[in-house]
């Protein structure tokens, strides 16, 4: 959530980000994301939306203003990287996982061993 403005940014399966005004119950924004996101993360210092997808693809969002959302840049991560916090000092995205097993083009909950690793994705100076 952007405190601030008092936007939410919410994802889920369904491939689309969606901004919301908590205290009108109106949608603001909807925004093309990958499908399965796990976590959506907010910079407030940057104004950027960060969601993090077990498909593979980090989605970022910029705030524009309260009422204005664009997408920046989708990076590719790796499969099953979906668990996210943001480095407020350095500003990075910081994603979990693990390589998952397919079970019938979708990701199931059973992982590869000893398959568990970190992820530190920034801008490049």
């Amino acid at each position: 959530m952007d405190v601030s403005s008092r936007r939410l940014f919410s994802g889920c399966s369904n491939g689309a980000m969606v901004v919301s005004d908590p205290d009108s119950r109106k949608i603001i924004a909807r925004l093309p994301i990958a499908a399965w996101v796990g976590d959506i993360a907010f910079d407030p210092d940057l104004h950027l939306a960060f969601a993090a997808s077990s498909a593979g693809i980090l989605t970022i969002v910029r705030e524009e203003s309260p009422d204005k959302f664009t997408i920046v840049e989708k990076v590719p991560t790796k499969a099953g990287a979906h668990t996210m916090t943001i480095d407020p000092k350095s500003h990075t995205a910081l994603l979990v996982g693990s390589d998952p097993l397919r079970s019938n083009s979708r990701l199931t909950t059973e992982i590869v061993p000893n398959a568990l690793g970190l992820l530190v994705v920034g801008r490049q100076q």
